[in-house]
């Protein structure tokens, strides 16, 4: 049977402020030794008004 491995994923979202608070979070967990093994970026549209 093979090992099961488990992996640290780090999903951000947005820009701006909010890219500024995720990169305080990802200080955090590598200080604490939780580095992330995948990053992943998410950005959704935002909506115009007509």
């Amino acid at each position: 049977m093979s090992e099961i491995r488990e992996n640290i994923v780090l999903v951000l979202q947005g820009g701006g402020a909010l890219g500024a608070y995720q990169a305080g979070a990802y200080e955090a967990l590598a200080a604490a030794g939780l580095g992330p093994d995948w990053v992943a970026a998410f950005r959704s549209a935002r909506s115009t008004p007509r």
